[in-house]
């Protein structure tokens, strides 16, 4: 069942604040319901907020990258305060987003020749029936 909290989202920002472990801790319940709500999430990014506070700090960024990299995800740190790494969180979401979606475009479909109302692969098969029917229309 989809959890109507991530009906149609593509992305999902897990942040957390670095100077609060428990935040921290959360983050697994937050991954384990995008996997199990989030079907349409293509890209996660883990943020770390108020970067600017590190003599707070109660969460190791050595601790974060490893969570990051258990779960497949990026990671970044970024004060909302002073807006540091804010554009660049956007950014790679973004950037990741545009790499997913331009990866599952589908090959084009080999060209097709329209004649009398009926579609011809052209491609490498037979040319035969496509050769006699472009005759017969252009004669």
């Amino acid at each position: 069942m989809l959890n109507p909290f991530y009906r149609g989202a593509v992305g999902a920002l897990l942040v957390y604040d670095l100077t609060n472990a428990e935040t921290f801790t959360n983050l697994q319940k937050w991954m384990k319901e995008i996997k199990n709500y989030g079907e349409s999430i293509e890209t996660v990014l883990l943020i770390g907020n108020k970067s600017d506070k590190d003599d707070e700090r109660n969460v190791k960024q050595s601790d974060a990258m490893a969570f990051a990299q258990k779960n497949g995800i990026a990671y970044i740190e970024t004060s909302a305060l002073n807006a540091n790494n804010v554009d660049k969180a956007f950014e790679i979401i973004l950037t990741n987003l545009v790499k997913n979606k331009t990866s599952n475009i589908p090959a084009p479909a080999p060209p097709r020749l329209d004649v009398d109302g009926k579609s011809k692969k052209i491609g490498n098969e037979d040319h035969r029936h496509v050769d006699d029917a472009v005759r017969k229309t252009c004669s």
